[in-house]
């Protein structure tokens, strides 16, 4: 039996090593943008956050994307003027299950390998929750945005078919609060 194609974006499972409760922090959301639950959020050049543009038939491109912030907790849409917040996922070390979609070489002897993000920006307008899935393995950190960490026990998932539901959590190197370090003068 197959496991059942229903992408349901990020979610949370734990905060940090400790696997302490999930952290959330509220952030404005850039004007003229939706956000769905579980979709990677990126800082925007105001300060503000939106969905990490990646599409819905091509991977993210990597290559100097070192400013997500997390996960957004929930559905948010924000018209052309006021101010809206998105409460967001931004722990770091924070842990999530996500779909492989049509991803099948996601196995234990694979643990640690990097993967990309696909269908970010694109929601069910039914449910309020992202479409993003897993896309595109490999064990070069340049071609991740997440990294492998586990297996997430779904009741019927099968462990050699697509859409298996997996956990993650943000390569360093990609999230705002831990690529770059500042000295701080005394």
């Amino acid at each position: 039996m197959a496991n059942v194609n229903n992408p349901r974006g990020l979610r949370a499972i734990t905060a940090g090593i400790a696997g302490t409760a999930p952290r959330v922090t509220e952030y404005p959301l850039t004007v003229s943008v939706t956000v769905y639950e579980g979709a990677v959020v990126t800082l925007d050049a105001d300060g503000k956050v939106k969905p990490l543009a990646i599409g819905t038939t091509t991977n993210i491109a990597v290559t100097g994307t070192k400013s997500i912030v997390g996960v957004a907790a929930h559905y948010q849409t924000h018209g052309a003027t006021g101010t809206k917040t998105v409460l967001v996922y931004d722990d770091p070390a924070q842990r999530f299950v996500v779909d492989t979609g049509a991803l099948t070489t996601l196995k234990q002897a694979t643990l640690g390998a990097y993967a990309r993000v696909l269908n970010n920006t694109t929601g069910n307008t039914t449910t309020l929750q992202s479409k993003a899935v897993l896309n595109v393995i490999s064990a070069a950190v340049t071609q991740g945005v997440v990294k492998f960490v586990g297996i997430f026990n779904t009741p019927g998932d099968v462990a050699t078919t697509s859409h298996r539901d997996v956990v993650v959590q943000f390569v360093p190197t990609r999230h705002i609060y831990t690529h770059t370090v500042t000295a701080i003068s005394v």
